[in-house]
């Protein structure tokens, strides 16, 4: 149950700061 959460977290993360995350994750 927490890695799904820790998952959605991260997902959320991304969606609100892509460009944060563009160096780190190679999916554009």
């Amino acid at each position: 149950m927490e890695e799904i959460v820790k998952e959605m977290k991260e997902l959320e993360h991304i969606t609100r700061y892509p460009f944060h995350h563009s160096k780190n994750r190679c999916t554009t």
